[in-house]
């Protein structure tokens, strides 16, 4: 694991080589979102291309995935079409890594929907330059969603609550589960908890491996509230992303902070006609 320093001096070499590579082809210098220089001089920009390289630890990855899947004519941060094909959304908290510049829109009135590609057993979370291209990802990503075989069951700690799970095969061979947060938005899923639930219902999102969804009543407010408190409590070691309460009404989402239950009007949503 390369130190944040070694990492800026090692890729702005490789930047450079690079670089040059693409100007004895034609380009110019000026065709280029970052270059050497920028790497060394811009601390936001080391942030970022330092952060992309935690996400697997491997130098060789890092540069592979770079030279492979960014479009260097246009920018980094643009995204290119070969980046699609494994891109899944992601939920997590508004304030998380607010500054990266990451693709990303508002889901709830503390969550965003983030988008990564699928490297290793990770991900790569996809970068903004260019915001016509937000549909289209979006797009690619609930099919991605759509492709894992997902089951809604009841919790044996909570009978009234229900939680999504898939089979350790479909862990195994599939490439775009990263979580099962987002997979709420699995049509799958969505038809299952119209049929078991309603098309009014309670949920929450604790944790990042974890949805838990309930009936819209007063028994599963209290039920949902305490399964939070007990994922929040539990041994095993996850990223928190929110104690907030969200009442689904048809394709509205309503949020309900975890203190007073003020409510707050999300409005329509595209999240669950994909």
């Amino acid at each position: 694991m390369l130190r944040k320093r070694q990492f800026i001096d090692k890729f702005a070499i490789d930047i450079e080589k690079i670089q040059s590579k693409y100007i004895r082809e034609g380009f110019k210098e000026s065709d280029f979102a970052i270059n050497r220089e920028k790497i060394i001089e811009e601390e936001k920009l080391q942030d970022i291309l330092y952060d992309i390289y935690l996400n697997d630890g491997d130098y060789r990855i890092f540069k592979k995935t770079f030279k492979s899947k960014l479009n260097f004519k246009k920018g980094i941060l643009d995204i290119d079409k070969s980046i699609h094909e494994n891109v899944v959304p992601i939920v997590r908290k508004k304030d998380f890594m607010k500054e990266g510049n990451l693709l990303r829109e508002s889901f709830t009135s503390d969550l965003d929907i983030l988008y990564g590609e699928r490297v290793g057993d990770g991900y790569q979370l996809l970068l903004n330059r260019n915001e016509n291209n937000l549909s289209e990802v979006r797009k690619l990503a609930y099919k991605n969603q759509n492709k894992v075989e997902l089951t809604l069951g009841t919790s044996y700690k909570f009978p009234d609550i229900y939680l999504i799970s898939c089979s350790e095969e479909n862990i195994r061979t599939n490439d775009f589960i990263i979580d099962l947060t987002p997979n709420l938005f699995n049509k799958s899923i969505q038809r299952q908890i119209k049929k078991e639930i309603g098309e009014n219902y309670l949920f929450a999102i604790p944790t990042e491996t974890l949805t838990i969804i309930t009936k819209d009543t007063p028994q599963g407010m209290k039920s949902l509230k305490d399964a939070i408190n007990y994922s929040n409590d539990s041994d095993e070691v996850q990223e928190q992303v929110s104690k907030n309460i969200y009442r689904c009404i048809k394709d509205s989402i309503i949020s309900y902070d975890e203190t007073n239950c003020v409510k707050v009007e999300i409005g329509k949503r595209p999240y669950f006609k994909i």
